[in-house]
């Protein structure tokens, strides 16, 4: 029980990663900071 919450802590931290990196490169592409 415990490794699968691990496993989806796990998966949710990647896709969280993988949605936010680009919002942070458009950010700063127009110079928000």
């Amino acid at each position: 029980m415990k490794a699968l919450l691990l496993a989806i802590e796990k998966a949710k931290a990647s896709i969280r990663a993988k949605v936010e990196h680009p919002f942070h490169v458009i950010k700063n592409l127009f110079g928000y900071r």
